[in-house]
C-alpha cells in the first residue's frame, strides 16, 4: 500500500485467544477483530506501530487501540477483547 508520505506496509495478525461478547450497542454476534503491524516510512523517518481493531460488523460500533513502542501482538489483543467484553 501506498502514501503520500512514504510507502506503508502492514502484516494482519488475527488470533482468536478469547471469545468476543456480543455488540453492547445492537446485540449482534456479528463481532471480530483485526490486528496490523504497520511500517511507515518517508525521506526523514521510519514508524512501525501495531494497530488493532475490534467491534461489530452489523451496526459499526468499535475501538482502536495503537502501541507505538514494541509490544507482541497478543498483548495488544488481550487489551481489545478485554475492553470489548467490559464494555457489553
Amino acid at each position: 500500500m501506498q502514501s503520500q508520505s512514504g510507502m506503508v506496509e502492514y502484516d494482519c495478525f488475527i488470533g482468536a485467544n478469547m471469545e468476543l461478547k456480543s455488540c453492547p450497542f445492537c446485540g449482534s454476534e456479528n463481532v471480530g477483530k483485526s490486528i496490523h503491524k504497520i511500517h511507515t516510512s518517508d525521506d526523514t523517518q521510519h514508524i512501525t506501530y501495531l494497530s488493532g481493531w475490534v467491534g461489530c460488523y452489523e451496526c459499526s460500533a468499535g475501538t482502536t487501540i495503537r502501541k507505538y513502542e514494541e509490544v507482541d501482538y497478543r498483548v495488544l489483543e488481550n487489551e481489545l477483547i478485554e475492553s470489548w467484553n467490559r464494555r457489553a
